[in-house]
């Protein structure tokens, strides 16, 4: 019959990990706000492409690879003013279709090399062009009501753990003192 392993108990948890603990939990505070401001910033950039004006363009390379990663290239050419642009960017918060495999399946098989394209391109700036305008809805609305949530649940459960947090630091500083002076005294 095999002997029995003891295993060792974990060593306790001191006063400055749960100091660290609160204070990772107080690094949480800014989480939500950023979050709501990231969604909110994102929507207010990329939703004007939806008013950008459209020319017909000649897409030059349109491939997609599934290795690990869905990985899709595209790139177009087209004329704004009598200026000749190139563009590589399909839409403004997912460039490279990195989001949308079969979107960018899709894409490749209706278009490929010297097919045409409406590619819209920013009024003022006409080398900034797009395949698919538009915002990331769905994404954006995803981080404004998380950032919400978070905005709620994170000051609530940091006034909820200071009590939580102020006994257990007490109590690992006297468990700290009662095994300093047990050590000392041996």
């Amino acid at each position: 019959m095999a002997g029995s392993v003891r295993r060792r108990s974990p060593p306790p948890t001191t006063a400055r990990q749960y100091r660290v603990m609160q204070f990772l939990l107080y690094c949480l505070l800014p989480v939500g706000p950023l979050a709501i401001l990231d969604g909110v910033h994102n929507s207010q950039r990329d939703r004007p492409s939806l008013k950008w004006p459209s020319v017909p363009g000649v897409v030059m390379q349109s491939q997609f690879h599934y290795n690990n990663n869905p990985h899709f290239i595209v790139a177009y050419r087209y004329t704004v003013n009598g200026l000749v642009y190139t563009g590589s960017c399909a839409r403004l918060w997912d460039p490279d279709l990195a989001r949308g495999g079969r979107t960018a399946q899709a894409f490749v098989a209706a278009h490929p090399v010297r097919s045409t394209v409406d590619v819209y391109y920013n009024p003022d700036h006409p080398e900034n062009a797009v395949l698919f305008p538009g915002a990331d809805e769905f994404g954006n609305q995803y981080f404004i009501w998380s950032g919400v949530i978070l905005c709620v649940l994170v000051p609530f459960a940091v006034f909820r753990s200071r009590p939580f947090f102020a006994k257990r630091i007490a109590d690992a500083q006297a468990a700290e003192a009662t095994r300093a002076a047990l050590r000392a005294l041996h």
